[in-house]
């Protein structure tokens, strides 16, 4: 009957992606002289996935899945000598949980695996100049765990989780003394991480709600060159704070991201300073105007003027790792709604 069925799932994903690749001197701007590179990329990737759902006693779920993956990479070079070739991946990925409903409370605990192959562009891009493929990277494998909590309880909805994860040949961008700017990819070695990300949304009284998500943790090579530093790029801590109001069509919001100060490189040489930034937005629902519905709004952006870097780039060839954030911008018009 109905009831004795076990929920399952059951899906087939393919794809095919094909690229022209080429590179020319620039002279002026204008192409020059015989084309660096010349070649045809394609990837063709078949996936096969499954997953059951077992009722339990007292509440209890508890979900079994496996991912199996392929994908071949295949290169036809165009120039000579011909660097064509072709590499292949696959994996099996397989995945668990339980969860215990409680109310309007659900917890929840799981194990997972992942399998993320290189692009094309981190396959392409050698540092020793040759065409083809590199041969030395490889796909990073995942394994990791997770507990936590989600609800919503007199007007606070939340989701809390704990995590901990191992990723095996973890996939990082550098840049060397003659690239002129042009980024490779390695493998690192393994990384190990544990941390806890939150998120809350407090409605205090209708019109007005808090809410706030953070991320923190832990993210540290634990083999190779670079075990014991942290994983560049990556900030220890990540908090967002939002404010928003809503009275008689007059809406705003008060947003702050808090971030932790991040290294930049694999050695931990360098790092970029954390930082505070406050946003606000205020605007109208809208004001009639006969057919027309004015809405305006105002938006400043970094309140109080902080310099700072929005993101870094990783491992670049000397020094240049910071990309700085705009400073003060205010943003003021009008949005014409026509009923």
């Amino acid at each position: 009957n109905d009831q004795a069925r076990l929920p399952y799932g059951l899906a087939l994903d393919a794809g095919l992606q094909h690229d022209d690749r080429r590179n020319d001197e620039n002279d002026a701007g204008r192409p020059a002289g015989t084309p660096l590179l010349d070649q045809t990329e394609t990837v063709r990737n078949l996936a096969a996935s499954a997953h059951l759902r077992l009722p339990l006693p007292a509440h209890l779920h508890l979900t079994a899945g496996l991912r199996a993956d392929h994908l071949r990479f295949s290169l036809d070079d165009h120039l000579p000598p011909d660097a064509s070739g072709h590499r292949t991946f696959f994996a099996l990925s397989p995945s668990v949980s339980l969860a215990f409903e409680a109310g309007d409370a659900l917890f929840f605990a799981g194990l997972h695996t992942a399998f993320e192959t290189p692009t094309t562009t981190e396959l392409v891009n050698r540092p020793d100049g040759a065409d083809g493929f590199n041969p030395e990277v490889q796909p990073e494998r995942t394994v990791g765990v997770e507990a936590g909590a989600r609800g919503r309880r007199a007007g606070l909805a939340y989701d809390v989780a704990l995590f901990w994860a191992h990723v095996r040949d973890r996939l990082l961008p550098f840049q060397t003394a003659t690239s002129e700017g042009r980024t490779f990819y390695r493998n690192s070695g393994g990384l190990r991480y544990a941390g806890i990300e939150a998120a809350f949304d407090w409605t205090a009284r209708p019109g007005l709600t808090l809410s706030a998500t953070y991320t923190g943790g832990r993210f540290v090579f634990d083999d190779g060159e670079q075990a014991g530093n942290r994983l560049p790029g990556v900030p220890d801590h990540r908090l967002l704070l939002a404010l928003r109001f809503e009275r008689r069509g007059l809406w705003g919001r008060l947003s702050l991201e808090a971030v932790s100060h991040q290294y930049t490189d694999d050695a931990n040489t360098a790092r970029a300073d954390g930082y505070a930034v406050l946003d606000a937005h205020a605007g109208h629902g809208g004001l009639q105007a006969g057919p027309v519905r004015v809405a305006p709004f105002l938006q400043i952006s970094n309140v109080f003027d902080v310099r700072y870097s929005a993101s870094v780039t990783v491992n670049a060839f000397g020094g240049r790792y910071y990309e700085p954030a705009p400073g003060r911008t205010v943003t003021a018009g009008l949005n014409l709604l026509f009923d």
